[in-house]
């Protein structure tokens, strides 16, 4: 990594373009463009960028029983619109829930499968 790569990253995760990323790290955008091109740069920035999405990822799993809770607490409103809204939103999402565990249990099980053909080549 070279010197104002980290400033650079930070800058690439915060700002909306690469102009703005530009400013905020005080580099032109060609000196972006370039570390951008580079391949250990860009591993550098992928990583990064998993890391936030990680903790923004974390941190809405921790506010989804509120979320729940809220929504529960909405069935009994006196508003039937924000009922019926409630409603609504839990019935369409609580099946994708179950979905998501189901398409990891399947995925574990293909690579689990791809594991042991490698063992056996």
């Amino acid at each position: 990594m070279k010197k104002n790569d980290e400033k650079i990253l930070m800058a690439l995760l915060e700002c909306g373009s690469v102009s703005e990323a530009a400013k905020q790290a005080n580099v032109s955008k060609s000196t972006i463009f370039r570390r951008i091109a580079d391949k250990d740069f860009r591993t550098a920035w992928r990583s990064a960028r998993e890391s936030v999405v990680e903790i923004a990822t974390s941190e809405m799993q921790g506010a989804m029983s509120k979320a729940v809770k809220c929504l529960i607490d909405s069935l009994g409103d006196k508003n039937t619109a924000n009922r019926i809204r409630a409603s609504k939103i839990l019935v369409e999402n609580s099946p994708k829930g179950l979905e998501t565990f189901d398409y990891a249990a399947r995925l574990e099980q293909i690579e689990d499968v791809l594991k042991l053909r490698e063992s056996n080549e």
